[in-house]
């Protein structure tokens, strides 16, 4: 559990993202307290059909979720991907 106040932050992948916009609920992800969702640029690359990009760059574009670069395996591993706290993860 999160310290009141604090963000985890949640590493999606590609069928996560691709699931949910089928469903018309990514949105929802940006709706979570106390997670934010970030989105490599790998994940986003993976993502080659038209419709499904569409959707999940206005994702990204209204902050439901965050694309960030990952520039080593270490981050993933801790959880962090731009040096910050994350909170209990």
């Amino acid at each position: 559990m999160n310290p009141p106040g604090s963000t985890s932050i949640v590493i999606t992948d590609t069928s996560i993202l691709i699931n949910l916009s089928h469903t018309g609920h990514l949105s929802l992800l940006g709706k979570v307290v106390g997670l934010r969702f970030v989105v490599p640029d790998e994940v986003v690359a993976e993502v080659t059909e038209t419709e499904q990009l569409r959707i999940l760059e206005a994702a990204i574009a209204d902050g439901s979720l965050t694309r960030e670069s990952i520039a080593s395996p270490d981050e993933l591993a801790s959880g962090d991907t731009q040096n910050r706290p994350v909170g209990d993860t």
